[in-house]
């Protein structure tokens, strides 16, 4: 918290340029992985306020690992404004100078993953490389690495992030050994939302992608705001064949009015195509194996991806019944912003047949909820607005069960939820399990397999193929009346094999209850999987219940009134041992 010199650029910024930024929470704004020992980490406060560190936490996962990391805790108060400087103890006195604190969260060698975590509500909220994947000797970023090199957070950035595929476009690159801007941060503000707007997003997204026969293929971008939007601002960026860097870049011009959208053709597509086209251009000499992404420039944010970038998946990447090549996909009327998921993305289309062109030039949208959601009574603990999977039993035989919590304040009527189980690796044709019935306030619902020990049995609440899972299939929540995926166990499209792993255990025997700091699901398994508390093989004295925090700083004993006398029970002879 030393050399204290925070440059706040207070500006008008157009509501059409900015996205309305939280500034939430404290995210990493300098990683400086130098020559020997000259190593250090920088943490910034954009929240307005002061931030008690006591809360926070950084884990250090080394070589790709996912388990064991090395935690390094934080400490104090961070004011408004400042920045947090931990440095390696054996690094440059001009590091030592701004330190507030040594110690092992600096013991990187750019290939190992770093994660910034708010112990108090339990999620990452910014990450330096990749959980579980080991990239050899670092993950580039821009012109640079993540060694042998100083990364400065560009000062359009306002909260951290645990997509690095976002993250590693956010940095500026300097030279190793380059300490001159540690101790201090640049940051352009938050804006704010204009008042009076019904609006529910405030950012473009893709709403039609057609790859069709030959030529036949275009993008349309939809303005779901209330207000038209300078496309100056925009660009697409195509990125061939699994490449992430080198990218085919396409500026957007002129201004999208609310609720229009604008149409990029390939110039020697089909005459209905052209008809509908404003621009034309190399944002479509894709093929189905290309990641796209939307980028605001003003901000530097990547709002809306198709693919995944850094991968390529061979031919295409399916989506539902169709896939990126030989189809026409368009955005379900349900969502209401863009997103660099694209494992949740996958799951947003409707898919027509090759060469579809009826929906090209127009977009539906469902209508957003008047005004933001309003706040919880002064006496609630809610914190989410989602039910989530709190405990996942995967025993020996046909001991397996599923418990999903509702943490809100009201009843949620369980017929607009499905979980679809994708089997082995794959990412369409899932088992669809209707759920049912009304899911009262903070109680549970319990998916049994039917030929499950006694034990499970009477906590049941239905039965059904939701369980017909081997540790190596991906789980997800989904909201029929929203089209979201709320929550996530494992990976779409990857087979791991026999099992994910979680913490000391895994998704094949073992018995996961969802830690009670969590309040919400996720669909980033990468931050799921860090989540649970694992117990033995045919544990389940702790289904039909859950236990979560209120919101705010957990009880002092966090074992308190939850945690399980752990017994096991036999298979199939419903005894307790």
């Amino acid at each position: 918290m030393k050399k204290f010199s925070f440059i706040f650029l207070m500006v008008l910024i157009s509501s059409a340029n900015f996205g309305w930024a939280q500034c939430s929470d404290i995210f990493f704004s300098e990683y400086i992985e130098g020559t020997s020992n000259n190593k250090a980490l920088e943490i910034f406060n954009p929240t307005g306020g002061s931030v008690d560190l006591g809360d926070y936490q950084i884990h250090r996962y080394n070589n790709g690992a996912i388990t064991s990391p090395d935690i390094f805790a934080l400490a104090g108060m961070l004011a408004d404004g400042d920045v947090y400087v931990i440095a390696n103890s054996a690094a440059d006195p001009i590091i030592l100078a701004q330190a507030d604190t040594t110690g092992t969260a600096t013991f990187y060698n750019g290939d190992d993953a770093l994660l910034l975590i708010n112990t108090s509500t339990g999620d990452t909220v910014d990450i330096i490389g990749i959980l579980g994947i080991d990239p050899g000797t670092n993950w580039p970023v821009g012109t640079g690495a993540t060694s042998e090199f100083t990364l400065v957070r560009m000062d359009t950035v306002t909260e951290g992030t645990t997509d690095w595929a976002l993250s590693s476009t956010q940095w500026h690159v300097f030279n190793q050994d380059y300490f001159d801007s540690l101790g201090a941060h640049s940051f352009v503000g938050c804006p704010t939302n204009p008042g009076g707007s019904t609006n529910c997003m405030t950012e473009l997204f893709f709403s039609e992608y057609i790859e069709g026969s030959s030529n036949n293929k275009a993008l349309e971008i939809y303005n779901p705001l209330d207000i038209p939007v300078d496309l100056d601002n925009y660009e697409i960026h195509r990125f061939n064949n699994g490449a992430s860097t080198g990218p085919d870049i396409f500026e957007l011009s002129g201004t999208l009015a609310s609720t229009d959208v604008y149409v990029i053709a390939n110039s020697l597509a089909d005459s209905i195509i052209l008809a509908q086209a404003d621009t034309t251009g190399s944002a479509t000499f894709y093929n189905g194996d290309d990641a796209l992404l939307l980028i605001n420039t003003a901000t530097n944010d990547t709002i809306d991806i198709i693919g995944i970038l850094g991968m390529d998946p061979g031919t295409n990447w399916p989506v539902d019944t169709g896939a990126t090549s030989e189809f026409t996909l368009v955005r379900m009327d349900t969502v209401h912003e863009g997103t660099t998921d694209w494992a949740l993305s996958a799951t947003q289309w409707h898919v027509f047949p090759q060469n579809t062109f009826d929906y090209l030039g127009a977009h539906s949208m469902s209508p957003c909820t008047a005004g933001p959601p309003p706040p919880p009574p002064p006496d609630s603990t809610n914190c989410t607005t989602e039910i989530f999977f709190s405990e996942y039993i995967e025993g020996s035989s046909n001991n397996k069960a599923l418990e999903i919590y509702n943490p809100m304040d009201i009843d949620v009527d369980l017929d607009n939820y499905e979980v679809h189980r994708f089997n082995n690796g794959a990412s369409t044709g899932p088992d669809i399990f209707e759920l049912a019935g009304i899911l009262a306030s903070t109680d549970v619902y319990v998916i049994a397999n039917p030929s499950a020990d006694t034990a499970i049995i009477l906590q049941a609440d239905t039965f059904g193929s939701a369980t017909f899972y081997n540790g190596d299939d991906a789980l997800l929540l989904i909201n029929t009346a929203t089209g979201d995926t709320v929550d996530i166990i494992g990976i779409l499209g990857v087979d791991p094999g026999t099992n994910w792993p979680v913490d000391t255990g895994a998704t094949s025997e073992y018995t996961l209850v969802r830690m009670p700091s969590v309040n919400e699901g996720t669909t980033d398994w990468a931050l799921s999987s860090t989540q649970w508390i694992v117990f033995p093989q045919n544990t389940f004295d702790s289904l039909g219940s859950h236990t979560m925090y209120p919101c705010g700083p957990p009880p002092a004993d966090p074992t308190v009134s939850f945690i399980p006398n752990i017994a096991t029970v036999g298979e199939g002879d419903g005894t307790v041992s």
